[in-house]
């Protein structure tokens, strides 16, 4: 008995510490972000991500207005757990500005995915209460994840 307690304490002590939720979800939107920029120079269409405080989108003009992104699981929309902040903010100040849209929800922001690659140059923070982390994305569509240690 007493070798099988001090087998499970090794074990505890010495397995990886859990997940975080937000890197997680920046792994999945940092994924699905490069998806989308490939998504929208294959396609020629112009293409969008609308971000919500607990929410984001893939989007798609069809050359009358943005619909819902087609491609499965991969563009649908997707809620994020209660615990899960995101907040985006543009490296340009005067896209902050523009990518704010009027109506009742003024937290809705669109990082535009242009077709021939270029994109607003965004970055992308999740955070769960223990963890924040970034998604980076610049002008030339690249994609990079970090730990955020601003918070």
């Amino acid at each position: 008995m007493a070798i099988l307690a001090l087998a499970t304490t090794v074990a505890v002590f010495n397995a990886p510490p859990p997940r975080s939720g937000a890197k997680a979800e920046a792994e999945r939107f940092a994924a699905r972000l490069v998806a989308g920029v490939e998504e929208a120079v294959m396609t020629g269409a112009p293409s969008r991500v609308r971000m919500e405080p607990q929410a984001y989108a893939f989007e798609r003009f069809d050359g009358e207005d943005w619909t819902e992104a087609s491609g499965g699981r991969l563009f649908s929309n997707r809620t994020l757990p209660n615990n899960i902040a995101i907040v985006a903010v543009s490296k340009d100040a005067a896209k902050a500005n523009s990518a704010r849209e009027g109506g009742d929800n003024k937290e809705t922001q669109w990082l535009a995915l242009d077709p021939i690659g270029m994109t607003d140059a965004y970055e992308v923070v999740f955070a769960d209460g223990r963890q924040s982390w970034r998604v980076s994305i610049d002008a030339g569509g690249k994609v990079e994840v970090a730990r955020d240690d601003l918070s």
